[in-house]
């Protein structure tokens, strides 16, 4: 189909940047090489991941990127565990602007897939936008499992994965909303900080990577970043062993 025709486009132009530049940008914002992880609560009257489906009813994850010039969002990666039982239910992967408080804004694209169709082993799982989002400075790119505290989604138990606690460093930590989580609500969005509003304190980084263009305004020309789908094969699985 059309989508996935775009998918192969994009890979293919993404191995064809990787072996003709050096790639100097990233917008994945913890280090190589950790193994990612993905909690579950084992009280008593709890169930659920930490960043995931669970018994507070948290329906939406993201993660800020900062870049220095103008950008093109494609789509997202994300690495997931979990299982599912309602596949016909959708994810959705969204881009935001960030508002003057540090925390998500308005919405600026989005994507979706079937919960029957979540590489829900670890690997990656390329959700591409209907339509490219333009940004500059700072962005963030979500995860949305959608409303579940009404019923529709029984059975169905989606984990975000995420660098291990502490592996984001202290400078960092001073930014707030680097990640935040949205709670179920009735009203307007519901943000948290996950490291400074949540009871969690995750000093994290989410495995949610936007999928980019950066232009060049130099020649005009736009070329997906060296590393962007470098996620692809994380090292070791994030699987193993979680």
């Amino acid at each position: 189909n059309t989508d996935m025709k775009k998918l192969l486009t994009i890979m293919g132009v993404a191995v064809l940047a990787v072996s003709a530049q050096a790639a100097e940008d990233t917008l994945k914002n913890h280090a190589d090489g950790l193994i990612l992880v993905s909690d579950k609560y084992t009280g008593a009257g709890e169930w659920g991941y930490f960043l995931g489906h669970n018994h507070h009813e948290q329906q939406q994850f993201a993660e800020k990127y900062y870049v220095d010039d103008h950008v093109h969002v494609l789509g997202v990666a994300v690495h997931l565990t979990g299982t599912v039982t309602n596949t016909d239910n959708e994810a959705y992967c969204r881009a935001f602007e960030v508002e003057a408080d540090g925390l998500p804004g308005a919405e600026l694209e989005h994507g979706h897939m079937d919960f029957g169709d979540l590489d829900l082993a670890g690997g990656v799982n390329i959700i591409l936008f209907h339509d490219e989002a333009h940004v500059e400075d700072s962005f963030f790119v979500s995860f949305d499992l959608g409303d579940y505290a009404h019923g529709g989604q029984e059975g169905d138990t989606i984990g975000v994965y995420y660098a291990p606690d502490g592996s984001r460093n202290s400078a960092d930590l001073a930014r707030f909303g680097r990640n935040v989580i949205q709670e179920h609500g009735h009203g307007s969005a519901n943000w948290s900080d996950v490291y400074s509003q949540s009871f969690l304190n995750l000093a994290t980084h989410l495995a949610i990577y936007p999928i980019v263009e950066f232009e060049d305004h130099h020649n005009n020309i736009k070329q997906v970043a060296g590393k962007t789908l470098a996620v692809a094969a994380p090292y070791p699985n994030p699987a193993a062993g979680s």
